[in-house]
């Protein structure tokens, strides 16, 4: 986007207010109204010219102000009493369970303690353009994942909508979920980073296919040690948003902690 205007252009209006300024200077010290007049037209050209230059850039930081901005904070730990792998009423992000372990083709499994506590770890994904009044929508964000230690890639999933049902087919899993994000709301969306089972010596990263695994959602392992996780969101017509983070857990009986990488 053109923000400003060129060295040449600014030197070329300087050039003609100079002459326009002489013209008058010269002008004046003769007498000659027409050439007074002329050194004044010019000076007012210039003039008008800055000040059409000015509007044009402050319309174009307007825009730019209003355009979407995805930010993800406010990393938060949420604990859940009951195995994940249960059929569930409304969804992974409401909590509302009912006690039948099943399988990803909803067949009892059994085997699964209920009572085993796992904690997940979310981020709040938001659209807030610079111009807070921005009414500007954020169309299609999906997200991707990496986990990565050392700078050797561990995983990398389609990041995955603590919103969206848990109940979906699995090819319907394989490609990535997008939001539309509405500007400057007071309730963000939120994206699923990872989960621990409390008995547990490390985590374990989610996307939406982690449903269908056989080991109760242990499907990414990501080890005991730290972890540094970029999650991109993508969104149509805008670049992408990156940010970093860092994952690390407190071992056996411990939760997961996530926060920004310096």
């Amino acid at each position: 986007m053109d923000r400003g205007i060129s060295f040449s252009t600014l030197r070329g209006v300087g050039a003609v207010f100079l002459v326009g300024a002489f013209t008058v200077f010269i002008a004046t010290s003769k007498g000659s109204p027409r050439l007074i007049a002329a050194g004044v037209l010019a000076i007012l050209a210039v003039t008008c010219f800055g000040a059409a230059e000015m509007q044009k850039r402050r319309l174009a930081s307007d825009i730019h102000d209003s355009r979407p901005l995805i930010v993800m904070s406010d990393p938060f730990v949420k604990e859940w009493p009951l195995n994940p792998r249960l059929d569930r009423v409304q969804g992974w992000a409401s909590g509302d369970f009912i006690t039948t372990a099943v399988s990803g083709t909803g067949e009892p499994m059994g085997g699964i303690d209920e009572r085993e506590k796992i904690h997940t770890v979310h981020l709040h994904v938001a659209n807030k353009p610079t111009n807070s009044a921005s009414k500007e929508v954020a169309k299609a964000v999906s997200l991707t994942i990496r986990y990565s230690r050392d700078g050797i890639l561990i995983h990398e999933v389609n990041g995955r909508w603590s919103t969206d049902a848990q109940n979906i087919p699995y090819e319907g899993t394989q490609i990535a979920s997008a939001h539309d994000l509405n500007a400057n709301v007071n309730n963000p969306d939120i994206c699923d980073v990872a989960i621990k089972y409390l008995s547990d010596n490390e985590c374990f990263a989610m996307d939406d296919t982690v449903q269908f695994h056989p080991n109760d959602w242990r499907k990414y392992p990501l080890g005991p040690e730290p972890v540094d996780v970029e999650i991109t969101a993508h969104q149509s017509g805008e670049d992408d948003t990156v940010t970093n983070w860092l994952l690390t857990h407190d071992g056996v009986g411990g939760i997961l902690h996530l926060k920004p990488r310096d």
